[in-house]
């Protein structure tokens, strides 16, 4: 299978630093139809998702940046 990649995001944070890549593939026993897929890459892992939202939750979640977290702030407030 062919893969094309394109960069997408990085997130920052506490546990370190995610990127967030788009991965356009090809299957040969499929043809004429394209897979996508996005890849949070952290640490040396890689961690797939179907959608960029769900990616960059995950990404923000595994390197500890706020911008897509649900925690609640001190001031009892969401931080979305």
């Amino acid at each position: 299978m062919e893969e094309e990649r394109t960069f997408l995001e990085s997130f920052e944070g506490a546990k370190g630093k995610a990127e967030l890549w788009e991965v356009v593939g090809t299957d040969p026993s499929r043809p004429g139809l394209e897979k996508v897929e996005y890849q949070v890459l952290i640490n040396g892992e890689t961690h797939s998702r179907l959608t960029i939202g769900e990616a960059s939750i995950l990404g923000c979640e595994l390197a500890g940046d706020p911008r897509f977290t649900s925690e609640v702030t001190t001031t009892g407030q969401s931080n979305l």
